[in-house]
């Protein structure tokens, strides 16, 4: 008796219902499932013995990736039918090799107004403009007539003028081709296709290419508005492995080797997942509203009146002084609209770095106790532990930054309803802050030593940083590339926004989308990290691009390549900066700035409100100048501690309220900060373009829940790209046997990407530790100092 699994809130699973219902004869089992859900629909089809799957290529995608990524087989499936939209050839060649007993793979073409072209219906490809039947080979649109059409649409007698002409034939929107064998071939919609400057471009097409990159999982390609050409090619990639993901110029080099060039698509954005309707298919529509990559403007007074609006709705729907807002999703308008509202309002948020996964996003919200939720659409699922409605007694509010949505509040409506209710803030910010010392921000933190930490911004911070901020940026075009996400970007926004000056906020980008940038909107003020400096610099972009607007180049995260420097210092004449900060002191240093005197390391003198020594390591006494030690740091740009973590404050602050750093360096005699080297335990971890730093304990402390490991070790490895892949030496409990892929598969099924050991796991007879019983650290790093990963 075969067993087929469908899902039951389609139209197409009604049809197949009732063709098995009407076959009765046949022994067929059916297995509904009412909730997609991968991991679930797997287990039911392995526990069941389904023989065929019936689904949207989104969900054989899934499925087959889900397999793969797990390890499993489904020795039952023997077959699979796919339909809702076109299915790449190349995810039919993956089926075969992962479940090598599905050999019937098939491709249905329906339609809720039409159901399939089987007997009883006619079908023919037409010419869009002339609505003549095509030659073979030639697009069209579908049109199909018969048995299986429908009457019209209820009580919607327009609509059904419009969709069935006086001949009966259904015009279905489809865009298809007619093989030479006699196969109806879909390669689109006619709502779907991309006119770009004229040219007729169907996105089914570049999809298929980008399918076929050994990088990439899953491919979709929509149109975004573009002032000179009419429409964009934007491409949404999900790669298979976060650690070996494509720049987004090596994805255009790949089309364009196989592709016409307009055909390339202009913007690449990467992906966790893909925005999908209850039947599996992908929102195009969502995704052409959430690309971000569209120019969009607002002026600082808007910024104002649209952040009033918002907080005024936000108050009315019972936002109090004693609500915690957590923030996650891509820079954008809305996005720091949202960021300015909560600010007039003076209520506490906290950002959520864009590189968490759904575990890290649920442990940060409970462990704070957030209970309001700001973040992207596409982001959403990030939360789906939090909302589960089993589950939920936490999250009182969602709002969704951008698209629509019909469960949570948008910030389209957010803001009418402020409109409506026609009021004013009577002061900012709206609630009693009583003390500059107050918390006005909670972010994630690696610290300088031991697990993850969640440090309390109060508003000095900002307050302090506004004011010293250069006023002489009112005339200049600055960059804004840091994430919203991170204390860079969420430090950033205000003062910039302060400045006066324009801001060209960046959502994704690559050092030639950068480039092309800073030629487009005559960026002056240029805020990138050294990686992106160095690349830049390496695929030839300065003579590539005019970036002769140039005035400033400032950096931060890491050491600036001094030959990169000089480079762009040479052909600008611009202004070269480097500083120095991290989260709990933001910044410790105002940039260095200065074309003919650059030194490589110089971060410039401490900033207004902060004091700095350096101390001897050993004895802890202070040292002068050229004198390498620890760096120490107070004053008004300190965090007040660590959330809930008293006494991880106190052992990185002493009696005298010095912050020790962790890292080596010194002063000159003019008082300028070199960095030299760190005493810090994190590890750095390049993410696309930019830099973060992680806890190896976090890791170490996840790995220690699995049951047959005993101790563990985590440490960087140097790499290539001048950061770290992290590595796991592991000691296994007795008897237990595990292997190398089991462990790294046990880290990346759960934590973010940026977490996964990609340095490898090496089992050990024991971990080396301190005379106080603590992970040696230093034995660690200095065991594979001399290593250089790829």
């Amino acid at each position: 008796m075969k067993n087929h699994c469908v899902y039951h809130y389609h139209f197409f699973t009604h049809s197949v219902c009732l063709v098995i219902w009407a076959c009765v004869r046949i022994p067929i089992n059916l297995i509904p499932n009412c909730k997609y859900n991968v991991k679930q629909m797997v287990e039911s089809m392995a526990r069941n013995e389904c023989s065929y799957l019936y689904g949207t290529p989104t969900m054989i995608i899934d499925t087959v990736n889900y397999l793969e990524s797990n390890k499993l087989k489904l020795p039952s499936l023997r077959g699979l039918i796919a339909g809702g939209s076109p299915m790449p050839k190349e995810v039919a060649y993956r089926v075969q090799k992962v479940i090598p007993s599905c050999t019937d793979v098939r491709v249905a073409w329906g339609a809720t107004e039409a159901g399939r072209p089987i007997d009883h219906m006619e079908t023919k490809i037409v010419n869009q403009a002339t609505r003549q039947i095509t030659k073979i080979g030639e697009p069209g649109e579908i049109e199909s007539r018969g048995h299986n059409q429908m009457i019209g649409y209820w009580r919607n007698p327009k609509s059904t003028h419009d969709a069935i002409d006086a001949s009966g034939w259904y015009k279905s929107g489809d865009l298809a081709v007619m093989t030479e064998e006699g196969f109806i071939k879909i390669i689109g919609r006619t709502k779907e296709m991309i006119i770009r400057g004229g040219e007729n471009i169907y996105p089914r097409e570049v999809e298929e290419l980008l399918h076929s990159h050994p990088a990439i999982r899953d491919a979709y390609v929509c149109g975004v508005p573009d002032d000179r050409m009419g429409e964009e090619l934007c491409a949404w990639i999900q790669v298979k492995d976060a650690a070996v993901k494509p720049t987004e110029s090596e994805v255009k080099e790949f089309c364009k080797q196989k592709i016409a060039h307009f055909k390339v698509p202009r913007y690449v954005l990467f992906v966790d997942s893909f925005p999908l309707t209850p039947a599996g298919k992908v929102k195009k529509f969502v995704m052409r509203e959430e690309s971000c990559v569209t120019e969009k403007s607002i002026t600082i007074g808007a910024v104002k009146q649209a952040a009033t609006d918002i907080a005024v709705a936000l108050l009315d729907r019972g936002v109090n002084q004693s609500s915690l807002i957590a923030f996650y999703g891509p820079n954008s308008i809305q996005h720091a609209v949202l960021r300015v509202a909560v600010k007039l309002l003076g209520a506490t948020f906290m950002p959520l770095s864009p590189t968490f996964g759904q575990y890290e996003v649920t442990e940060e919200v409970r462990a704070v106790g957030a209970d309001i939720v700001m973040c992207s659409a596409r982001d959403l699922d990030k939360f789906n532990s939090l909302l589960d409605s089993n589950n939920n007694d936490e999250i009182k509010l969602v709002i969704v930054f951008d698209g629509k949505h019909d469960e949570h509040v948008t910030y389209d409506r957010l803001r009418e309803e402020g409109q409506g209710l026609g009021v004013k803030l009577a002061k900012v910010p709206h609630f009693d802050v009583k003390s500059r010392d107050e918390t006005l921000f909670l972010i994630h933190t690696s610290g300088t030593t031991g697990a993850p930490k969640c440090a309390q911004v109060p508003h000095r911070m900002i307050l302090n940083n506004v004011r010293m901020y250069n006023k002489g940026a009112a005339s200049m075009v600055s960059s804004f590339l840091y994430p919203l996400g991170h204390m860079s970007g969420t430090f950033a926004l205000p003062m910039q926004l302060c400045s006066g000056g324009t801001l060209i906020m960046f959502p994704d980008y690559d050092d030639e989308f950068i480039a092309q940038s800073v030629q487009k909107y005559r960026i002056n003020s240029l805020g990138i990290f050294p990686n992106v400096g160095k690349q830049m610099v390496d695929h030839g972009l300065l003579d590539k691009y005019d970036m002769s607007s140039l005035k400033m180049l400032a950096t931060g995260g890491a050491a600036f390549p001094p030959d990169t420097a000089r480079v762009f210092i040479d052909k600008y004449g611009l202004i070269f900066g480097e500083g120095y900060g991290m989260t709990e002191c933001c910044p410790v240093t105002s940039f260095h700035m200065g074309a003919r005197e650059y030194e490589p390391g110089n971060c410039g003198q401490v900033t207004s409100g902060i004091e700095l020594k350096v101390v001897d390591l050993t004895t802890g006494e202070s040292l002068g100048p050229n004198h390498d030690g620890e760096i120490c740091i107070r004053g008004a740009n300190l965090i007040t501690g660590y959330k809930n973590n008293d006494k991880a404050w106190a052992e990185a602050v002493d009696g005298e309220g010095w912050y020790r750093t962790g890292d080596i360096g010194h002063y000159d005699d003019r008082k300028c900060i070199f960095i030299t080297d760190r005493l810090k335990e994190v590890v750095r971890i390049g993410v696309g373009q930019h830099y973060i730093n992680i806890s190896p304990v976090e890791i170490e402390q996840y790995l220690l829940t699995h049951p047959s490991i005993a101790e563990v070790a985590v440490v960087g490895v140097n790499n290539k790209a001048g950061t770290h892949r992290p590595r796991a030496y592991v000691v296994l409990k007795a008897g237990r046997s595990i292997n190398s892929s089991e462990i790294e598969k046990f880290v990346s099924d759960t934590l973010a990407y940026t977490k996964q050991l990609t340095g490898g796991v090496l089992f050990v007879d024991h971990i080396v530790r301190t005379s106080i019983g603590k992970v040696d650290r230093k034995y660690y790093r200095n065991l594979v100092k001399e290593e250089i990963l790829d």
